[in-house]
Order: structure tokens, then sequence, then C-alpha cells
């Protein structure tokens, strides 16, 4: 029998459509494990065009941007150690999050890492489409605001996207079930 001394857990692509994500960044997801500390200021920058912002964890106990991000186990970092890419969130199958590494697979980091797993087309055809918002008229005003007397101020934020998956068909030309797939996701949104 194998064993890993890595401490961590993964989050499949049931959880992220059920979870309640604000911004619905893939990188958010990280907070959930054990042993990471959430050191997003403000807390509404986890959109996913905001990369700083969700990518200012510390995990396993080392400093804040000290994490090694992966896509499919490929560097996903830019500039300062933060996520260059946030896919959307309809494409992403599993995030892999381990905070205390052991396996010399791993390195460059005095932190954890984070694995985003993309989806990949099947044999048969599907897909997904959203929408979420962020609107002023949903929302409280805060505690120290409202006591001041102070309105609260104006936020409108929409977001929509969708996926699609299936094998490659060409009629009578190309029969990709079983060997040729494709796969497109888009996201989009007006603040």
């Amino acid at each position: 029998a194998t064993g890993s001394a890595s401490v961590g857990q993964s989050v499949v692509a049931q959880h992220i459509a059920d979870l309640p994500m604000a911004g619905r960044a893939p990188m958010v997801l990280a907070r959930l494990a054990i042993g990471v500390v959430d050191l997003t200021n403000p807390a509404y920058n986890t959109r996913p065009f905001d990369t700083s912002g969700t990518s200012t964890y510390a995990m396993g106990g080392g400093r804040s941007t000290t994490n090694e991000i992966l896509m499919n186990a490929m560097p996903n970092m830019a500039r300062y150690r933060v996520v260059a890419y946030n896919p959307p969130i309809d494409s992403i199958e599993e995030v892999k999050i381990e905070v205390f590494q052991a396996d010399a697979a791993y390195g460059n980091t005095s932190g954890g890492t984070i694995n985003m797993i993309t989806k990949s087309g099947t044999n048969q055809f599907h897909g997904t489409l959203g929408l979420f918002n962020q609107t002023s008229a949903l929302a409280a005003n805060l505690f120290f605001t409202n006591m001041a007397g102070i309105k609260k101020g104006e936020n409108r934020y929409w977001q929509w996207g969708g996926s699609a998956g299936g094998p490659v068909l060409i009629p009578k030309v190309y029969n990709g079930s079983n060997k040729l797939f494709w796969f497109f996701a888009y996201v989009g949104s007006s603040v």
C-alpha cells in the first residue's frame, strides 16, 4: 500500500455546482481547505478578472502569495505569484488544494498548492447556462455605515456564461466518439 503525508482536500464538480460562490472564481474554493487563511481585502475582489484578489491565501503557515498555482498540473502564475488565469467556473472539474506538501513532485513554494483541473468533452453532448447577479436593492447596508446615517452605495454586478462539450462529429467524414472531443466555456460580466 502507498501513502502520502500531504494534507489537503479536493472540491469536485458536483460540489462546485452546488456551492454558492461570491464572484464565481475557482480559486475561491481554496478557502474550504484546512490550513488556508483568506487574506482577501476587500472580500468582493474575488471575481474571475480580479486575479490578485483570489490569490491572497496563506496556506500551511506560509506567507501570502507564496503558493503554487497550477491548472491541469501546469504553472498558472503571473508576477508576484498571483493566479494568471481564472477559468470560467463551468469549465472546472475539480480544485485540488494541498496545504502541507511532502511530495517531491511539487516545489518552488513555501506555502501550499492549488491545482484547478478542467473538464473535457465526452461522448454525449452536454452544456450549462447561468446568470449570477448582485444588486444594491437586494443587499443590506453595512452596520457602521447604517449607524452613521449614510445611505448604502450603488452596486450592480452581473455575470453570465455557459459551457458546452461533446465528441467531434463531421457527418459522413469523421466520428470522434471515444477518440476526439471538444469543450468550450465562456463567462462575461458587467459592473
